[in-house]
């Protein structure tokens, strides 16, 4: 994941770090991301300019922070280390559809908001940092299956979840084994 130096903050600077995180995303609910400005993420989150201006410069900084953060529980919740052939695993796509369902109406904000590229370039980028220093194979791969992971996920979120965790688990699993359909 980006380097957002938060090994150096405290639980106070996370949670003021997290509010400001959560203003912004409040905010993309009411007006168009290019019309969020600094003065309206201070109001909703209740800091001054100084306080915004001690954690971030941009608003892609908030957004990559906050993705960040969920990237890493989710990394907490996994007990051994991830590779290709984990992430291919039945079991671990489970765990993921049914972690990153918490987060769904934050993926669904950013992907109405016309910022779904920020969640795609962190999804990448968390593949290159945790998946391709133990991978043999291409970094054309990653970006395959990680793609594929967001894109399959976000529709099923889209659609209405018609599908249960598991049968979209079920189904990601079979195409990442064999992704273009053809006889094996």
């Amino acid at each position: 994941m980006k380097d957002t130096g938060l090994k150096k903050y405290t639980k106070r600077n996370l949670f003021t770090r997290q509010c400001i995180g959560e203003a912004l995303i409040a905010l993309l609910d009411e007006v168009p991301y290019n019309q969020i400005n600094t003065s309206m993420i201070c109001k909703k989150a209740g800091i001054s300019r100084m306080t915004f201006y001690h954690y971030f410069y941009t608003k892609n900084e908030i957004m990559n922070n906050y993705i960040y953060e969920i990237f890493t529980s989710f990394q907490r919740i996994i007990s051994c280390p991830i590779t290709m052939d984990i992430i291919r695993d039945y079991d671990y796509i489970l765990q993921a559809i049914q972690f990153f369902d918490q987060y769904a109406s934050f993926v669904l904000t950013l992907r109405k908001s016309g910022q779904y590229c920020l969640l795609l370039d962190n999804v990448n980028h968390y593949f290159e940092e945790v998946v391709a220093p133990s991978y043999s194979g291409s970094l054309y791969d990653l970006y395959f299956y990680s793609g594929a992971l967001l894109n399959v996920f976000v529709l099923w979120e889209e659609n209405g979840k018609k599908e249960t965790p598991e049968e979209l688990a079920a189904v990601m699993c079979r195409l990442m084994k064999n992704p273009c359909g053809t006889k094996e």
